[in-house]
Formats: structure tokens, C-alpha cells, sequence
């Protein structure tokens, strides 16, 4: 079993993984190894599946090694599963939508999704990783040719509450919501 000092560590590298690849992209490979290290040597933690999930990211975006993105995507859902980390599920469908699940599957299959994991992080009160769903569901609803007055209106209430939420992360869907007005 994991101790305290590593269950802890865990759950900082995790929330710093999202902080490094935005600021510092060189450092998240180095983050998501570290949690993925941790899980190997000292035994699985719900926040495991972000190092597993993040091991993806780093062979889909570097490596080009998309069906092993994919395993270790799986990897990442069944410990998130095994954990009941509902916590977590904001984090990971956007992660995995985001950056995996398009090189092996339709993009218009990840729609459903990314509702879904930013109702389950609205749930978990991880207003960050909601707004990062709502972002990601309009970019690929927008590549995918959904109607664009639609996604207009969806993205339009999507923003209003985001802003009731004060979510200073929510800030990409705006400029979403700005490209989509300039398209129409």
C-alpha cells in the first residue's frame, strides 16, 4: 500500500501537471514520470491514473506512438475505476479527449464525453478542469462541422457560467466563443 508521504506527493505532482504543461511544457514529462515512478515502486493511488494518463500524452504528442497513448489511457481509466476517483474524472476525460482519444478514434466521438467529464468535475467542485471540458467540446465540436449558431448559444451559456463562477481558467472558452462569432 502507498504511505502518507507518498499518497501526498501523488496528489502534488497532479495538480502541478496541468501548471507545468501550460508554463513550462518541458517539465510535464518530467511531473507525469514522477507519479507514473511513484505508482510502479510504492503501489497505485487514485492520482496514479494522471501519471499513467499523462505517460500518454507524452508518447501520443512525442513519441507518435498513438496505440500505446491509447493502452495507456485504458490504464489510466481502469485505476481511476478501481479507485473510484470520481474526483478525478474532469481531469482525466479531458486529458484523454484532449490530447489521446482523436489519434484512434473519430473526434466526433469524443463530444459526449467531455459533457461528461465537465459535469463529473462541476460535481467534484474542479471548476478548472470544467471549463478545460467545455473548452475542448467546442474546439471539436467546431473541427467536427457542427452548426455553428448552435454552438453559438451553448457556448454563449457555457461562458455566462463560467463567469458566475469566477473561473479565470474559463478564459479559453472565451476566445473559443469570440472565433465561433467571427466564423458565423
Amino acid at each position: 500500500t502507498v504511505d502518507l508521504g507518498d499518497l501526498a506527493a501523488a496528489r502534488v505532482l497532479k495538480a502541478i501537471s496541468a501548471a507545468a504543461y501550460f508554463s513550462r511544457p518541458n517539465v510535464y514529462p518530467i511531473v507525469v514520470f514522477r507519479i507514473a515512478r511513484l505508482a510502479l515502486s510504492k503501489g497505485l493511488c487514485a492520482e496514479s491514473a494522471a501519471g499513467f494518463l499523462g505517460l500518454g500524452v507524452v508518447h501520443a504528442a512525442l513519441l507518435g506512438d498513438y496505440a500505446r497513448a491509447e493502452q495507456l489511457g485504458k490504464i489510466a481509466q481502469a485505476i481511476e475505476a478501481r479507485f473510484q476517483a470520481h474526483h478525478l474524472s474532469g481531469y482525466l476525460a479531458m486529458v484523454y479527449h484532449a490530447f489521446i482519444h482523436h489519434w484512434n478514434h473519430p473526434l466526433k466521438e469524443s463530444l459526449e464525453s467531455l459533457g461528461l467529464g465537465a459535469d463529473a468535475a462541476l460535481a467534484s467542485g474542479d471548476t478548472e478542469f470544467w471549463s478545460y471540458c467545455w473548452y475542448w467540446q467546442g474546439a471539436h465540436a467546431i473541427y467536427t462541422g457542427q452548426n455553428l449558431s448552435e454552438l453559438r448559444h451553448r457556448i454563449q451559456a457555457q461562458c455566462s457560467s463560467i463567469e458566475r463562477r469566477q473561473q479565470k481558467k474559463g478564459r479559453l472558452l472565451l476566445h473559443l466563443h469570440h472565433a465561433v462569432d467571427t466564423l458565423i
